[in-house]
């Protein structure tokens, strides 16, 4: 269970870990030295962890503040962005309580006021008056109202996504004060996209949980896009898959290159087929992936320069366990990787059509948050995830 911190402990701190001492961190939190070490013995006891030892000369970080003051000060910097953002009210970074981010990110993950409410364990009296109190204090509209609750404006969601991010960072602390006493323990929370779920996440995983034996492991298989938003929130740490165009606010590693091939039940007529012509293109009934995957791009891409029709009445799908079950009671083809079906090809329960289709290796690897500085956990997971990747990939270009 995460740990109550109080923003003001954390800026506290951070003014001892900066200036070695609580007379000059004072100054600079415009608190008495008494209220700093107030503050500061307020964390370590949240923590169990003493952060700094006093001395002659003032207050020198012990390992584990020097590891967790390094956290905080990113944790606060998503705070101070947020605040330039969005055009709060002065001070908003240095005032807002982490009870009412709490809130905003319930408000925004909840499909209700009552479910976000239950979520946290409040009244939801308690959970309006932590929205609007927060409201006040930037100073920007948050909220609008929607029925009987509350819909959140674009500033909400911005504002959400930087106290995500302040979360993670914290979350990751915590977890690396727990592997620093020995602990292997920790939280993980993994996106997967389809070839990922059926390939190397689950052996990246079983080598994973080898090392961390008490690892709570979430995953998250829906979509892209909202893999994605929940990476930029901070909700994942990482996503495996597929990788997409670049952009600022995604970190991708590239890993292996990951064609796709047309795949059909074991008793279609097309079974044993070695290569596809045009006709049976253009014949073929298919099940493809979701519009707008880079998946669908190639396949379709790949259509157009066989003079084939490109399809406006497939099946679009992207649930492994749903489109096995469909090849197997239709005579459709489907738009597959042969990794990502090496098993039930191996059974004899699919069958691959034709070489892997011209063009249309797509690049997988990794996607993380920019400047991701992984817990001892989440390094290893990275690390058995390259290795498999490795293994399964076969080094292609």
């Amino acid at each position: 269970m995460e740990p109550p911190l109080k923003p003001r402990w954390l800026r506290v701190a951070l003014a001892i870990f900066e200036h070695g001492s609580a007379l000059r961190a004072a100054e600079t939190v415009h608190l008495s030295a008494p209220a700093v070490l107030g503050a500061l013995g307020g964390l370590e006891a949240a923590l169990g962890e003493t952060l700094f030892e006093r001395h002659a000369g003032g207050m020198r970080p012990t390992e584990a503040g020097t590891l967790f003051c390094r956290r905080i000060k990113t944790a606060l910097a998503e705070l101070r962005e947020a605040e330039t953002a969005l055009h709060t009210r002065k001070r908003f970074a240095g005032m807002v309580d982490l009870a009412q981010l709490r809130a905003l990110l319930a408000l925004q993950e909840a499909p209700s006021v009552s479910a976000a409410a239950r979520t946290l364990g409040l009244a939801q009296p308690t959970l309006y008056r932590a929205a609007r109190e927060l409201e006040a204090l930037a100073g920007v509209t948050l909220w609008e109202r929607a029925g009987r609750g509350l819909r959140p404006t674009w500033a909400a969601r911005r504002l959400g996504e930087h106290a995500g991010r302040m979360q993670a960072e914290l979350r990751l602390g915590v977890d690396e004060l727990r592997e620093a006493r020995g602990l292997k323990a920790g939280r993980l929370y993994v996106g997967a996209l389809p070839l990922a779920r059926s390939t190397w996440l689950p052996e990246a995983l079983a080598r994973t949980l080898g090392a961390y034996p008490r690892a709570e492991i979430d995953i998250m298989d829906g979509p892209y896009d909202e893999q994605r938003t929940a990476l930029r929130a901070g909700r994942i740490d990482l996503i495996l898959g597929p990788l997409r165009a670049e952009t600022p606010e995604i970190a991708q590693e590239w890993l292996f290159a990951d064609p796709l091939t047309i795949v059909i039940g074991p008793h279609h007529a097309l079974a044993g087929t070695r290569e596809v012509s045009r006709a049976t293109l253009d014949a073929l009934d298919w099940i493809l992936p979701p519009r707008g995957t880079p998946s669908r791009g190639a396949f379709e891409a790949y259509l157009e320069s066989q003079g084939a029709r490109v399809p406006v009445d497939a099946i679009a799908c992207n649930s492994l366990i749903t489109i096995r079950a469909l090849l197997r009671a239709t005579p459709r083809a489907a738009v597959l990787s042969k990794r990502q079906i090496a098993a039930e090809l191996a059974r004899g329960e699919l069958v691959a059509v034709g070489a892997p289709i011209a063009g249309s290796a797509q690049p997988v690897g990794i996607a993380t948050r920019p400047g991701l500085r992984p817990s001892g956990l989440v390094g290893a997971f990275l690390q058995h995830a390259r290795a498999v990747a490795g293994e399964i990939g076969g080094g292609e270009p």
